[in-house]
């Protein structure tokens, strides 16, 4: 007799249900998502079939503490499309209701009758699991800044139109000039009084201005590094110690 589990996965708590090869279930229950609950799982599948390896698990995510408990415990995981889980649950009925338990039964049905055409999860080490979360973080956080650009183009162009024209490309708005200028004017008005010098930004220490060199104001004085008010302090105000200009002896009259 062949079994086959499914678990729906959930923040709090998980839904595993185990069926036989006819699609009767013969065990259900629902666990935390601690290492207790993990160990809960792995007594109820051995409590179904001695050698629990032989029940394979289906899951839509593959991340998790369970999900990495069912692997280092050997248990065979395949991890389904949850746009495939949905398309499986319209097939088997017209409800547009769900359930946990539900879902945990549809998703051992998909590995009782389509177990052949998905495959398990391939064994893995820390450093490539490492990289992977790595990689989901990276494509995860270039999908966020193209997503929030979409998002300031639709703003910009119901009111501030203008932004826009000064950045045409796709993804002119990423730009760093297009992000300071933004900062500094978000409105039509306050771009309206946006000048030249507030355009470039502040001046660099010890690099004039133009604008306050035409004016003829003094440039800004660079900061001195670390340790020099110190090192000024043991060599003097104009120079090293061998350099300093001594100051005159007076010699009293005997």
């Amino acid at each position: 007799m062949r079994y086959y589990g499914g678990l729906d996965w959930g923040e709090a708590h998980h839904d595993i249900a185990v069926i036989d090869q006819t699609g009767v279930p013969v065990a259900q229950l629902r666990i935390t998502n601690t290492a207790d609950g993990l160990a809960d799982l792995l007594t109820a599948l051995r409590q179904v079939k001695r050698n629990r390896r032989d029940i394979p698990i289906g899951i839509e995510t593959g991340r998790g503490l369970i999900v990495a408990g069912l692997r280092n415990a050997g248990q065979p995981v395949f991890v389904l499309n949850p746009t495939q889980v949905a398309r499986y649950r319209d097939r088997l009925t017209a409800q547009r209701k769900k359930s946990d338990r539900t879902d945990a039964q549809l998703i051992a049905h998909i590995l009782r009758v389509d177990g052949h055409a998905h495959r398990p999860v391939p064994a893995s080490t820390p450093r490539a699991d490492a990289i992977r979360e790595l990689a989901r973080a990276h494509r995860k956080t270039v999908h966020d800044a193209r997503y929030t650009a979409a998002r300031l183009r639709s703003r910009l162009h119901e009111f501030f139109p203008a932004a826009l024209d000064a950045w045409p490309a796709q993804g002119g708005l990423t730009r760093p000039d297009a992000r300071v200028i933004l900062a500094a004017a978000p409105t039509p008005s306050r771009a309206a009084r946006l000048t030249h010098r507030a355009d470039r930004g502040p001046p660099r220490r010890g690099r004039p201005d133009p604008a306050d060199r035409r004016r003829g104001r003094p440039a800004v004085p660079p900061v001195p590094p670390a340790g020099a008010a110190a090192a000024g302090g043991a060599r003097g105000r104009d120079g090293p110690p061998d350099q300093r200009p001594r100051r005159p002896t007076r010699r009293h009259a005997c």
